[in-house]
């Protein structure tokens, strides 16, 4: 019996992890677009950099960022 659960969880792994991983990295590349967007607003940018000036005591360094 544990043999056979063994198996039928197998059977499931394979039929859907590849289908949550695609769910995955759609859901990464739709946050990733949002978050761009967001910070392509200056007044977005410039209230994250207030933000972290006075979290850190430093100032934020954009750095750009490229798909892979």
């Amino acid at each position: 019996d544990c043999l056979l659960s063994r198996g039928l969880g197998d059977v499931y792994k394979r039929q859907f992890v590849p289908e949550v991983q695609a769910q995955a990295k759609a859901a990464s590349l739709l946050l990733l677009q949002i978050v761009r967007e967001y910070f392509t607003d200056p007044v977005h940018r410039a209230e994250f950099e207030d933000w972290y000036r006075k979290k850190t005591g430093e100032e934020y360094v954009w750095k750009k960022v490229t798909d892979e």
